[in-house]
Formats: structure tokens, C-alpha cells, sequence
């Protein structure tokens, strides 16, 4: 069966900068089965459109609603309310947020607590052992339905899959969050190995979930679940999260949070041989012959010798 959404409002969008033209109140159903009732539809996707009994495009998702590609304008339907003329922001990259899955649990000096728990101002223990304010909790609720993307669909962290018992139980995370793994910071998905380490389908997840980031005055490694993971670096994720509001009402502003010196690992071809044989994973071999043809290794030269 589809995966269907119910709204109460369509949104006529301008093409080019998504401001609003007009909108009416109603009834207005969204469905997937015209990309394979598979619960989820990517962006660029068709979405069924059940009172124009068509299938349209998907833009990219709001926070309320979902925007779609009509003939002339692009559809927000939305439970959210508009003016003519408001400017809708879209959301039609995906971005990667650093973040826990509710459950989490989080060292602090009175013991673990759940992240869900955990409030500004709080403390948590590093993970060699200092005393950390907490600057901010940023949080993010998925709806598993029209628009979710693979890019927010957690990864699975097997109770001991770092070996050492390590982590103590299952640890859910997004698939760009990092831990500290012989001196590099390795990013969750690129230490899928389908056995310890695994992609969580849509299927089995809820119909919302919700991830939670910690912000600390530098960028940080904390205790997540036994294992050491790092908190928010950077700044531009913040305005992704549901409560961005309250950042910028605490604050002012954004701030640029500088990475840690550990040398990044954002794919297994990165991976160092001891992660490699740790996680029984293998870099991806590359046929030269295959994947390119004579005009492509003409292309290569000229960029060689420019």
C-alpha cells in the first residue's frame, strides 16, 4: 500500500524564488505509488497528487508540507499557513546533521542520561573526562513519509561492533556522524559493513523520529553509548534543525565552530587497513580499463599537463 499524507492547505509557489502567489484551504492527499509505494520519494521523484489525479515532481520538503513541480507554479501542500508574497524556504538538498537518535544514552558527571534529557546549560563529560557546558540542543524530527531521504535514515551501530564490548548497547546515529577511531574521525556510513554496522531502512523505522545534536563551546568528542562521538563543528547544520529559532533568540547569531585536528574520513576508500580488517570491510577496487574509454583518458591527460 502507498504511503499517503493528508494536508490542509495548498500553496501556489513562483518557480525560481518560492514565494507565494496564492493559497487555498481544503483537503489535499499525496501518495508514492508512483515511484513504487516504497514509503519515501527522493527529490526529483515523481508524487501523486490525488486531487489533480496526476503525478508531479518533488521539489524538496518544508518543515510542514511538501513542494512539488506543477505546469506553471510549484505546489506547497502544507498544514502551514501563508501569506501572498511570504517567501517559503526549501529544503531540496538533504544536508547532514551530526546527530544522536533519541535514546541515546550520554555520559555526564550525575551519570548517563538520555540525550532527549539533556538541556542547555547542562553539563556532559568529554570523553577524557572533563566537564562540558552544554551551548545548545539542537533537535530534528523525520517524518517517514513523502519527501524522507536516504540521507536521514539512521545507521545501526551493533551492541560491541567497535570491539572491547564497545559500544555497551545498540547506538543509533545519522550516517555523517563521527567517532574517534585510531586517530581519525570516521564517519558513520562509511563503516557499513552490513553485518555490525548496518543502514536502517525506512520500513523499520516509526512514523517520526527525532535525532539530537549537542553543541558544546568547541568541537568535542563526548560519550555516546560507551564510544567516543564527536558534537556539532562548524555552524551552517544549525539552521537545518526544528529549533534553530531558539539558537539564534540565545544568541544573536551564528558561530563557527573549527573542526578537531583528526583527519576526517567521509568513505571506506579512505579507511586506514587497521579499520579496514576491524570492520571486515574492503576499499572498492577500480577496473582503469573500464571506466575509461580512449576519450576519456584524453580528457585526464589534458587535465595532467593544463
Amino acid at each position: 500500500m502507498a504511503t499517503t499524507e493528508s494536508f490542509s492547505n495548498l500553496v501556489l509557489l513562483y518557480k525560481g524564488s518560492n514565494n507565494v502567489y496564492n493559497s487555498f484551504s481544503g483537503s489535499y492527499t499525496v501518495n508514492d505509488s508512483a515511484d513504487g509505494n516504497d514509503g519515501q520519494t527522493a527529490v526529483g521523484d515523481s508524487v501523486y497528487f490525488v486531487q489533480y489525479a496526476s503525478s508531479f515532481p518533488l521539489v524538496g520538503t518544508t518543515a510542514n508540507g511538501v513542494v512539488i513541480s506543477g505546469p506553471v507554479y510549484n505546489y506547497l501542500i502544507t498544514d502551514g499557513s501563508y501569506s501572498n508574497g511570504d517567501p517559503v524556504s526549501v529544503n531540496t538538498t538533504d544536508p547532514y546533521n551530526y546527530c544522536f537518535l533519541e535514546g541515546t544514552s550520554i555520559n555526564t558527571p550525575d551519570g548517563e542520561r538520555l540525550i532527549e534529557s539533556i538541556k542547555m546549560g547542562d553539563k556532559v563529560l568529554s570523553a577524557d573526562g572533563r566537564e562540558l557546558t552544554v551551548r545548545w540542543m539542537g533537535h530534528e524530527t523525520v517524518r517517514n513519509g513523502i519527501g524522507a531521504s536516504i540521507h536521514k535514515a539512521p545507521i545501526k551501530i551493533s551492541a560491541s561492533a567497535f570491539g572491547d564490548g564497545l559500544p555497551v548497547s545498540d547506538l543509533y546515529v545519522s550516517n555523517a556522524h563521527a567517532f574517534l577511531l585510531d586517530g581519525h574521525l570516521v564517519v558513520a556510513s562509511a563503516l557499513i559493513n552490513d553485518e555490525t554496522i548496518t543502514a536502517v531502512p525506512f520500513s523499520d523505522m516509526p512514523s517520526e523520529f527525532t535525532y539530537w545534536h549537542i553543541e558544546t563551546e568547541e568541537h568535542e568528542l563526548v560519550v555516546a553509548n560507551g564510544v567516543a562521538a564527536e558534537t556539532l563543528s562548524g555552524a551552517p547544520e544549525r539552521k537545518d534543525f526544528d529549533n534553530y529559532d531558539s539558537y539564534v533568540a540565545q544568541y544573536g547569531a551564528d558561530r563557527i565552530i573549527q573542526p578537531m585536528a583528526y583527519p576526517r574520513i567521509k568513505d571506506v576508500a579512505q579507511l586506514p587497513e587497521s579499520l579496514l580488517e576491524r570492520f571486515n570491510l574492503e576499499k572498492p577496487a577500480l577496473n582503469w580499463d573500464e571506466l575509461l574509454n580512449e576519450e576519456g583518458a584524453e580528457v585526464l591527460l589534458k587535465q595532467a599537463n593544463s
